[in-house]
């Protein structure tokens, strides 16, 4: 049946295929074309009436080679990585499974497990097309930078809608398919990055503000200017790392007779080896964004006043550098040559369980704290963290050069003097 399975696969597509993708990609890049030239043509015409059609050139040349170098390097890594997955499919045979593998599934968890990794391969794509074209619509929307109040705008439906689109096609056509959606989502990203020009064109021309924040003791310029684009970086990698980890173990899982038999035997060292970077990467990128956690609670802070309160300094700071660090070092386990059983017992899930329970336990603690530890004593906690907000409100306005004077008032008035003033009494409520 695996022998069976791999010669079906490697069939030659049918020329009814191809021409039906070739004239669907084909419309589909002339409709862009054409959106893009007439946008295009009216933004030079306003650009070139008023002098500045130099810097729209150098602008649209930025965006271009954000889009190349994401779209480019990302079709490299990312196709790549599936055909090494496929590949190793193709050759392993069930009958050679590694002794005690990893991740061997029953029918019900294998079915449940794909499933789950169908909903997530749906989901972050829908998720990246609107983030692209939200980006579109409103470039200089700094709400849009983590993603997470576009997570709040994903509709379920629209999610099953997509993933029950992916089945048939899965089932049929599973390399191409996923070929295609990991192409769809690097172009989504692409396209995000070029349009979010607004966001890391500034923090490329950066110039120190000659003020240090409070917390993290660096220059302003960095919160303020290159901390949105680094934010937009990291969430279009992790978009990205999740949806090419999960085509990857749709392939692996759905091999063999992993489908006919409702059973996967496990994952074989090769496999293995070949999806430990995709982990270790995205454990990276996940400390990575851990490590913004005193920039982030400075700006998005939740306590009482505008910035970091009690809670975030004494409660979320801290788990969130915790975190990061059990991510740096899982991704450390994950890409040293460890031996595998203490990779498996001693390092990766006594990591992976204390990780889960760090990030699960922000939003557990941090809420008990705020309602039983500080509200009973707000002022006293949050009088620091007030008149820091205050300081820093003053400076931003320029209003630290403000001068207090007392007037002292003298009664000069006479009684001819209110009669000289009728029309100011009456005027008197």
């Amino acid at each position: 049946m695996a022998e069976r399975s791999i010669r079906a696969s490697r069939a030659p597509r049918t020329p009814a295929l191809s021409l039906v993708l070739a004239l669907l990609l084909g419309s589909g890049l002339l409709v862009l074309a054409l959106v893009l030239l007439a946008r295009l043509t009216i933004e030079w015409q306003w650009f070139a009436e008023h002098g500045f059609g130099a810097v729209l050139l150098r602008r649209l040349l930025f965006q271009l080679l954000a889009f190349c170098l994401v779209g480019g390097l990302g079709s490299y890594l990312q196709l790549g990585q599936l055909v090494r997955c496929w590949r190793l499919r193709q050759q392993r045979a069930p009958s050679v499974a590694a002794t005690s593998p990893l991740l061997r599934l029953g029918s019900r968890r294998l079915v449940a497990v794909l499933l789950l990794l169908l909903l997530l391969l749906a989901g972050v794509l829908v998720f990246l097309a609107l983030q692209a074209r939200e980006l579109i619509a409103a470039p200089f929307n700094g709400g849009l930078i983590t993603g997470l109040r576009l997570l709040e705008q994903v509709q379920p439906l629209v999610v099953l809608l997509v993933a029950a689109a992916l089945v048939p096609l899965l089932w049929r056509w599973p390399l191409t398919s996923l070929r295609l959606v990991l192409a769809a989502a690097l172009a989504t990203s692409a396209t995000a990055l070029a349009r979010g020009w607004s966001l890391w064109l500034p923090a490329l021309l950066a110039v120190p503000f000659g003020e240090v924040d409070p917390l993290a003791r660096l220059d302003l310029s960095f919160t303020v200017l290159r901390l949105p684009a680094l934010k937009l970086l990291l969430g279009v990698l992790m978009a990205q790392l999740l949806i090419g980890l999960v085509a990857c173990l749709l392939v692996t899982l759905s091999g063999g007779s992993s489908l006919t038999d409702l059973r996967f035997p496990g994952l074989s060292r090769e496999q293995q080896r070949v999806l430990q970077p995709q982990l270790a990467l995205l454990a990276l990128v996940g400390a990575m964004g851990c490590a913004l956690a005193p920039f982030d609670l400075m700006v998005q802070g939740s306590g009482i006043a505008a910035g970091a309160g009690f809670v975030d300094l004494h409660v979320r700071l801290p788990l969130r550098l915790l975190l990061g660090v059990l991510l740096l070092l899982t991704a450390t386990g994950l890409v040293m040559p460890l031996p595998r059983g203490w990779l498996r017992r001693v390092g990766l899930v006594p990591l992976a369980v204390t990780t889960l329970l760090v990030a699960l336990s922000e939003g557990l603690v941090s809420p008990l704290v705020q309602r039983y530890w500080v509200q009973p004593r707000e002022l006293e906690l949050e009088t620091p963290y007030l008149a820091r907000t205050i300081a820093g409100t003053r400076r931003a306005f320029g209003l630290e050069r403000v001068r207090t004077l007392t007037l002292e008032p003298r009664q000069q008035l006479t009684t001819a003097d209110l009669q000289a003033s009728p029309g100011t009494l009456d005027n008197i409520r």
